[in-house]
């Protein structure tokens, strides 16, 4: 539903709030893909 692409936050960055991603510092924020596969971000 979300893509192949999905957030993946920090918790210890983010002091466990990975439901309120807006209220977390942007450093805690990655971007992961699904699979684990390391590919090349498409536009």
């Amino acid at each position: 539903a979300g893509g192949p692409w999905q957030p993946s936050v920090a918790e210890d960055d983010c002091t466990g709030c990975g439901l309120c991603i807006g209220h977390c510092p942007t450093n805690a924020i990655s971007i992961s893909v699904r699979s684990g596969s390391h590919v090349d971000a498409q536009p």
